[in-house]
């Protein structure tokens, strides 16, 4: 996607992005930074279902 000119984006939830290329850019560092420490990911995910699991 980051080679297209995107210059809104709207996602399933919450509000549209203004800036999609700027969250692309910093959803592919997050992913660089979870290849390099997959324990990083493991944690983030048990972060998220613990959160989820308090929601409901």
């Amino acid at each position: 996607m980051s080679k297209f000119r995107i210059h809104k984006a709207f996602s399933g939830h919450g509000a549209q992005i203004e800036h999609p290329m700027v969250a692309i850019d910093a959803a592919r560092t997050r992913y660089e930074k979870y290849l390099e420490t997959p324990e990083k990911i493991s944690w983030h995910a048990v972060k998220r279902i613990f959160v989820f699991t308090l929601i409901i």
